[in-house]
């Protein structure tokens, strides 16, 4: 007796697929302003369903100044200017995931003092006035005496410096102006108000005589 052994063979395809990871910002924010010479906090979070938290493999670079750091977190000053920010992550099967957004970095203008003479302050017609003031730069730090300037509204330019004289302002009310350019033409102001008083007039009668008496 002959036996056959019979069988059959099926096949079939499996297709496993790898995810890919995600990543997300959430500082800076897109559109984001901020002050030239902040620190600024970068923060994002990355997953993949194979990896896991890849958040530290989180690369950042800036289409101006290069790349800045790779971590999930940190803190970095930018230049001057309107800046994409890319934050890019590869998970361990070379898949990635890329995030873009746009920040500006902005100059800002000086801070102007005018510590004297005090707002709505007061002097007699011909007398002279010390005009007293300095400027701060959060980025330039203190702005030199050549980048000072003061003004009238009445009489115009008044001199340079953080302490010059006026004399010889005219009569009535002024807006005193005191203005500081940094070094990126940025310009500052601080103003007071001040009089310059003419007194009350004076009448002096020569006819009659006082007490003089008509018939």
């Amino acid at each position: 007796m002959l036996f056959r052994s019979l069988f059959s063979i099926a096949q079939i395809q499996v297709m496993v697929e790898v995810g890919t990871p995600t990543i997300d910002i959430t500082s800076p924010t897109d559109q984001d302003v901020i002050t030239e010479g902040t620190d600024i906090a970068f923060t994002a979070t990355a997953t993949d369903p194979q990896d896991g938290d890849i958040s530290s493999r989180i690369i950042w670079s800036s289409n101006l100044d290069g790349m800045l750091q790779q971590s999930g977190t940190f803190t970095q000053l930018l230049s001057e200017s309107e800046h994409q920010i890319t934050a890019r992550v590869v998970d361990s099967d070379g898949l990635e995931a890329t995030k873009q957004i746009t920040v500006t970095v902005q100059n800002t203008a000086p801070e102007i003092t005018i510590s004297a003479p005090a707002d709505n302050y007061q002097i007699d017609f011909g007398d002279s006035i010390t005009l007293k003031g300095n400027a701060d730069d959060l980025q330039d730090g203190i702005i030199p005496e050549t980048s000072l300037e003061w003004y009238s509204d009445r009489d115009g330019y008044l001199g340079q410096g953080t302490s010059i004289v006026a004399a010889n302002l005219s009569p009535g009310w002024h807006v005193i102006r005191l203005e500081a350019s940094d070094s990126k033409a940025a310009v500052g102001m601080g103003e007071i108000n001040l009089e310059v008083y003419v007194g009350m007039p004076t009448i002096n009668m020569l006819q009659p005589a006082s007490n003089q008496a008509f018939t």
